[in-house]
């Protein structure tokens, strides 16, 4: 790419269960034209940032949008601690990486828009989207696996709790289906352009171009990112066998054998213990499965009509 081109810095913010691990681990960290912010695995600061510096920068606009935050002082921070002190970050393209922020509130979206306009002025940001119905089936047997569950209450004390369960309190939180209202308001703050909206979909169906047109967006190479990404795969799904080993063995992790230790070692034991094989399959029930079709299809109207995304192709509620 022309490295005369102004890049403006891009920042990917959902949604989860979306092809994202591959592009936090395989793209974004090692594209030769991208100076990587976090999220990484390979980050030792709080939120996978790359710097103290970069984390005490993002944290009020990102993470703590209710706390008071110097602009002035922001912007200084920024030249301090990215642009002005890294020869690379001022020739390469800028990225940060925080899926979990796509689908949270809609006012809490909106703060993390609005402030990072403050601090950077024009930017870009990345949504990638996936048909509810068999985005929140993934989400659920991602934390089931991890134990992300147990260690967030209110959600669930237990080792083990049901699709439904998990979704009720999310449903009640406002959190995982506002992501059409709040890409509307990145467009209204950003403009059509400064906005890409991918869909987990045409990334199945085809890679090549989806990570092309990624590349294109962020305005770097899109041959090296298509080296990089389009035969990596992470997160696989749980098997059959492990979701029922884990049904199952709920007791265990509930502490009603102390002699396997924590909780952590419990369930890395009972996951191993139930080998590999096909994949599960679960769905929210009918009831709810109609909840998401309702709060979703005014938004998916308007993602299809306003930004020209074939949803009707991959069955997203209208």
């Amino acid at each position: 790419m022309n490295s005369s081109v102004k890049r403006l810095p891009v920042f990917h913010l959902g949604l989860g269960k979306t092809g994202t691990t591959t592009l936090q681990r395989h793209l974004f960290p090692k594209h030769s034209e991208i100076f990587y912010l976090g999220k990484s695995r390979d980050h030792r600061q709080r939120k996978g940032c790359r710097s103290e510096g970069i984390l005490e920068f993002l944290r009020p606009l990102l993470w703590e949008t209710n706390e008071p935050m110097d602009i002035e002082k922001h912007r200084a921070l920024w030249s301090e601690e990215v642009t002005g002190t890294d020869s690379d970050a001022g020739r390469k393209q800028i990225v940060g990486s925080w899926e979990g922020l796509g689908d949270i509130n809609k006012k809490a979206h909106r703060a993390i828009l609005e402030r990072l306009a403050s601090a950077l002025g024009t930017y870009k940001v990345i949504y990638v989207l996936r048909n509810p119905l068999l985005r929140m089936p993934s989400l659920y047997l991602q934390e089931l696996r991890s134990g992300y569950i147990q260690k967030n209450k209110p959600w669930s004390d237990r080792g083990f709790i049901t699709i439904d369960d998990w979704f009720r309190p999310r449903l009640r939180r406002s959190i995982v289906l506002n992501y059409a209202s709040n890409i509307r308001n990145a467009v209204n703050l950003l403009g059509n352009s400064n906005v890409g909206v991918f869909l987990y979909e045409e990334l199945r169906k085809d890679p090549k171009k989806y990570y092309s047109d990624m590349c294109e967006f962020m305005q770097i190479d899109p041959q090296e990112g298509l080296k990089l990404a389009e035969h990596a795969h992470e997160n696989f799904r749980l098997s059959t066998a492990q979701y029922h080993f884990l049904e199952s063995g709920a007791s265990v992790l509930n502490g009603d054998a102390p002699d396997l230790g924590s909780l952590k070692s419990r369930r890395e034991q009972l996951l191993s213990l139930s080998g590999q094989g096909k994949p599960v399959k679960v769905e929210l029930s009918t009831a709810n499965q109609a909840i998401v079709s309702e709060q979703t299809r005014e938004g998916h109207r308007w993602l299809a009509e306003s930004l020209g995304l074939p949803l009707a192709d991959y069955g997203y509620c209208f």
